[in-house]
């Protein structure tokens, strides 16, 4: 299988199909035709279980969530900062600082922003302690 086929496997979604040409050799750096590689592409999609085949390790995932910190898109920054929340990151604290505004008044309730308020409650709490 060559880069482009593994690609459209990583955009298909499918983490059974993404397992198959990583057990074959293919890297999971392997690069998107925008430079991305497609570990981040699968994070980027919120689709956990391909970044998981595509990683094997959840550091890896980790490091793709870290790295998407620095796109434009406030979404994308908001939900890889959640996905390094909930995964217990050291990294999680400067994730939330780089999440920035909400882009809409409509995110005051989001689930995502509540949990992290949440963690910032509990981690002063502990840092009084």
């Amino acid at each position: 299988m060559d880069d482009a086929e593994f690609v459209a496997v990583v955009r298909r979604g499918d983490a059974e199909a993404v397992a198959a040409p990583l057990e074959a050799g293919a890297p999971p750096d392997t690069m998107t035709d925008d430079g991305l590689p497609v570990l981040c592409l699968a994070v980027a999609a919120c689709d956990a279980a391909v970044a998981h085949s595509a990683a094997g390790h959840p550091e890896e995932v980790a490091d793709a969530l870290a790295a998407l910190l620095d796109e434009d898109d406030s979404e994308t920054r908001l939900n890889a900062a959640f996905g390094l929340l909930r995964s217990n990151d050291p990294r999680t604290g400067e994730a939330i600082g780089r999440v920035g505004r909400p882009p809409h008044p409509a995110y005051e309730h989001d689930h995502r922003l509540s949990a992290f308020y949440e963690w910032e409650r509990e981690e002063g709490s502990r840092a009084a302690e």
